[in-house]
């Protein structure tokens, strides 16, 4: 049906806040299930139990009927079910439309797609009186199809046949001609739209699941959709680059007077399809999205709760596992969760995996990425014990992951009013928002430290705090913890010295403290050995800064450093170590006093001591921004930190 275009997106699921307890039927909910593949349409690929396998490419135009009551663990009375559906190598741009086969193919769509690429999307399927879905293809493409949940015939959600609600272009439609045209939505605008009372959804129904598409952006960015009586939350529903045409949903929130918000950071043409409601008293319980991982080295996209944040990226072949019952507002006990997984910048194709912990890995992907794109998709998981949840990926790459709701066992009550959320004004995408460090506003408790570089005249030497820190990690020897106890100790140094440090990239190189050229850093932070760095020889870490003189009384860091060995950082202290290398960083010397951090050995303490936070706050954004450096100024010295008179012993070993 030439009239839906190539619009789809992924399963978008909002309600009202958790704001007061609410009763909920023990009966008739989501029945979250292991991932479990029921189509599979490539030769000599396999499904669960060999139906609907090898079939060969869905051509252009054709409708294909997959039966999924009474497969996996789907109830042969199951009303509707939980799809991760995938384009894969489709002939052309196309898109996916589902819906039961025993009704009309409506206008509206659940995936798109680009020619050769391989797309994945998650959506509510309506089920037909047969216990079947049909999938109609605008393009010849193989298809793969995952189950991961079902809902009895007269559960909750309540599937329905998809529906339009707003369409921006004015070539669009909508169910009722309602939010119809207009022209793309502006740059950094929050668009409210009515859907209680529309497309089969009742006025009084406390949650929707939505399908929302991005389409001919004319920049890179991204949707959040959320309660139009909240804030913009730090989450994504989806990510957009410029120009093409992109879907992906959530579990959000409704305001009291039915309506969502959808906040856009660039201008898109919006197109938002309703495909299930839930009733007032029913589960999921839908929440204002809450970031729960972060592997990258950003200072300002924080976790909700500072857990799973600055991992790293994750190492092809590997599983992260992510704790989700229980943090900040979400009870523990929980059956499952909705969250939508984001790639960023994967190293080649590949997908994710994500299962309950504890269970064997299943032969179904959640997520499809390509080579240095980002892609996200929303999906329904079963949790394992303890409420945590596998994330396999089969590739290099970033990961971070969104909560917008949950399965509740419906003996539990839902959370009251929750804690306050995350910094406002946060990104939730590739860009990296201005440092929300804040130093201290006084000195604090004065103490004995020292300086690493002095020079009459010129003042405390130190970086200048009004432009972070840009670092590249050379991580090529390190394991996931000790990537975990770096991060911890960057942040401890930020929360310190109200400095920004702003992570640009790996490296190959650095081991002798050297930032490599080319690649925009002020700093270079190696995991090295005794064998590739001489300054490592007898030390378990090494760190700090070199500087430039000028006429004047004008000084410049121009570059810094910390190597550690590696092989000798296998205590849980690890991050005082980089605390530590990384304040040398800063300009701080060692002392003698042995409760100080920055004493010579590490024997004992836990943080940073008086002395230690006076000398931070010396060197810190406390002070102001550095005044530049005058056009008649003259080049006078260089120093470096590293084998100066004025450095003995800050490389010393740090030990228990």
């Amino acid at each position: 049906m030439a009239v839906a275009g190539f619009l789809a997106s992924a399963m978008l699921v909002l309600s009202l806040a958790p704001d007061a307890p609410r009763a909920r039927s023990a009966t008739g909910e989501i029945v979250a299930t292991e991932p479990t593949r029921l189509l599979d349409t490539r030769p000599g690929e396999s499904t669960i139990d060999g139906e609907s396998a090898g079939e060969g490419r869905i051509e252009a135009g054709e409708t294909l009927s997959v039966r999924v009551a009474g497969r996996a663990e789907v109830p042969a009375d199951a009303g509707a079910a939980f799809l991760n559906v995938v384009a894969i190598s489709p002939e052309r741009r196309g898109y996916l439309t589902i819906f039961p086969c025993d009704g009309d193919q409506p206008t509206a769509a659940s995936l798109n797609y680009e020619g050769g690429s391989v797309t994945a999307n998650a959506t509510l399927a309506r089920l037909s009186g047969d216990g079947s879905v049909c999938i109609f293809s605008s393009a010849t493409t193989h298809l793969v199809a995952d189950v991961t949940g079902s809902v009895p015939d007269d559960g909750s959600p309540v599937a329905l046949t998809p529906a339009r609600l707003f369409d921006s272009r004015d070539t669009g439609t909508t169910v009722d001609d309602l939010f119809l045209g207009g022209g793309p939505v502006d740059v950094d605008s929050v668009t409210p739209i009515d859907v209680a009372g529309r497309g089969g959804v009742p006025a009084d129904a406390a949650s929707v699941m939505l399908n929302v598409t991005a389409v001919g952006a004319q920049a890179n960015g991204w949707v959040t959709v959320f309660s139009c009586d909240d804030d913009v939350p730090l989450a994504a529903n989806l990510n957009y680059s410029a120009g093409g045409v992109v879907g992906n949903g959530a579990l959000a929130t409704l305001d009291d007077t039915g309506r969502v918000c959808v906040y856009s950071k660039a201008s898109i043409e919006l197109v938002v399809d309703v495909t299930a409601y839930v009733p007032d008293d029913r589960d999921p319980v839908a929440a204002e999205p809450i970031r729960l991982l972060e592997s990258r080295f950003t200072r300002s996209n924080s976790t909700i709760d500072g857990q799973s944040w600055r991992l790293g990226r994750r190492f092809g072949g590997t599983t992260t596992q992510l704790q989700i019952g229980g943090r900040w507002f979400v009870p523990d006990g929980i059956d499952a969760a909705f969250i939508n997984v984001t790639a960023i910048g994967p190293s080649t194709r590949g997908f994710v995996t994500i299962y309950p912990c504890g269970t064997e890995r299943p032969n179904a992907a959640s997520l499809n990425f390509v080579a240095g794109e980002v892609r996200a998709n929303s999906v329904l998981v079963k949790l394992g014990g303890g409420g945590t949840a596998c994330i396999y990926t089969s590739a290099e790459t970033d990961l971070v992951v969104d909560l917008s709701g949950w399965i509740d066992d419906p003996a539990t009550a839902p959370p009251t009013e929750p804690p306050p959320t995350s910094t406002p004004g946060a990104t939730p995408d590739t860009v990296v928002a201005p440092s929300t460090t804040q130093p201290p506003a006084t000195s604090p408790t004065s103490g004995a430290f020292s300086l690493l570089i002095e020079q009459p005249g010129y003042g405390v030497i130190r970086w200048d705090p009004c432009r972070p820190i840009r670092y590249l990690v050379n991580s090529a020897l390190a394991t996931p913890e000790q990537i975990f106890y770096m991060n911890q100790g960057i942040a401890k140094i930020e929360q310190a010295s109200g400095i920004d440090f702003e992570y640009v990239g790996q490296t190959d190189g650095g081991h002798e403290l050297d930032v490599p050229a080319g690649q925009n850093a002020d700093a270079v932070l190696v995991f090295s050995s005794r064998a590739l760095s001489s300054r490592l020889v007898g030390n378990v870490g090494v760190g700090g800064p070199s500087v430039n003189f000028y006429s004047g009384g004008r000084a410049r860091m121009t570059s810094g450093g910390v190597a550690v060995d590696t092989e000798q950082m296998t205590q849980g202290n690890q991050h005082l170590v980089w605390a530590h290398e990384l304040a040398h960083m800063l300009n701080l010397g060692h002392v003698s006093d042995p409760n100080e951090l920055m004493a010579p050995l590490l024997d004992g303490q836990n943080d940073f001591g008086p002395g230690d936070r006076q000398g931070l706050w010396t060197v810190g954004a406390a002070q102001g921004c550095l005044p530049a450096v005058r056009a008649g100024d003259h080049l006078v010295a260089s120093e470096s930190n590293f084998g100066h008179e004025h450095h003995d012993g800050h490389d010393e070993q740090h030990t228990d």
